[in-house]
């Protein structure tokens, strides 16, 4: 954590939270991604997350978001990713945002989406990796 400010949470959930942080020496903005560990569910003891965090290490494709570094946090309660920030925000966002402004979205727009999602998911499965 001591090169990173943290600048806002950017959203929560039942694993942990997602902070905005921007990197001390570069100024560059990442998003941190704080797991918290629970020893009594498989998919959040250290070592299973450690083992996802080595499997994003491995991605590199310009759907997925890319992994940069993992560490523990100082308390040792938390393991933190480091991942590139997305500022045009997620997909949920995006469909919100329309919900709530009552727009729709453009057959072309949504069929790039599914395009980008299937493009995703086809380099995972390349990769013997399955998406939960």
């Amino acid at each position: 954590m001591e090169k990173y400010d943290i600048i806002k949470r950017l959203g929560i959930g039942s694993h942990g939270a997602v902070f905005l942080v921007k990197h001390f020496n570069t100024k560059k903005f990442f998003a941190l991604k704080k797991i918290e560990l629970d020893e009594r569910k498989k998919s959040r003891t250290r070592e299973g997350v450690l083992k996802e965090a080595s499997i994003l290490s491995q991605l590199k494709h310009p759907h997925i978001v890319l992994f940069h570094e993992c560490f523990l946090d100082p308390t040792r309660e938390y393991v933190c990713l480091i991942l590139d920030y997305c500022d045009g925000g997620s997909l949920a966002d995006k469909i919100q945002e329309a919900s709530q402004n009552d727009t729709s979205f453009s057959e072309k727009q949504i069929m790039q989406w599914f395009i980008q999602i299937v493009m995703a998911v086809q380099y995972i499965h390349s990769k013997h990796i399955l998406h939960r």
